[in-house]
C-alpha cells in the first residue's frame, strides 16, 4: 500500500533508484489514487520504477546478471513461517535465499518482514553466509519481526 516504500524513500538520497515489484496492478492503481495521501504519493517519486509482476522474477533476473541490488526489501502479505518449505519456497527457502544472495551486491541487505520470528529461516540465511539482525519493533501487544540479512 506504499507505506514501506515511503519509509524507504525517506531514508534514501536523491540519486537512489528503486524498483518496486507489485504482483497485483490494482495495488498500484490504489497507491496512485485513493491511497496516495497515506504514502505522500510515493509512486510519483522520480526514483521509482514499478514493475507489475512477481518479485521472484525480478530477483531471479538480477541474480542472473541483468542488474544487482544494494537492497531487497520483502514486505509481503506472508513472511517466512514454520510451514515454509525449507528448500523450495520461492522467497524464503534455501534456493531462494541463494538467489537473493546472487542478486545483491557485496554489502547488500535483504530485509524481510515476518509475522513472527522464524529461527529456521534465520538459520538458512546464516548458512548462505548472511549476517543477521532480527528486530521486533514497537512496544507491547502483537508485533511483527523484521530480519535484516547483510551480504558481507
Amino acid at each position: 500500500m506504499g507505506l514501506t516504500l515511503r519509509a524507504v524513500l525517506d531514508s534514501l538520497d536523491a540519486r537512489s533508484q528503486i524498483v518496486v515489484a507489485e504482483l497485483h496492478p490494482v495495488i498500484t492503481e490504489w497507491c496512485r489514487g485513493p491511497l496516495a495521501n497515506l504514502s505522500r504519493d510515493c509512486l510519483a517519486d522520480s526514483r521509482i520504477s514499478v514493475r507489475v509482476g512477481d518479485v521472484v522474477d525480478v530477483i531471479r533476473e538480477a541474480a542472473e546478471g541483468t542488474g544487482r541490488f544494494d537492497a531487497i526489501v520483502l514486505d509481503l502479505f506472508e513472511g517466512p513461517h514454520t510451514g515454509t518449505d525449507a528448500k523450495r519456497d520461492p522467497l524464503y527457502g534455501s534456493l531462494a535465499i541463494e538467489r537473493s544472495w546472487r542478486a545483491l551486491l557485496p554489502g547488500g541487505v535483504l530485509g524481510v518482514w515476518a509475522e513472527a520470528r522464524e529461527q529456521r529461516f534465520e538459520s538458512r540465511l546464516r548458512a548462505q553466509g548472511f549476517t543477521i539482525e532480527s528486530h521486533r519493533p514497537g512496544k507491547g501487544g502483537f508485533r511483527h519481526w523484521v530480519v535484516l540479512a547483510r551480504r558481507p
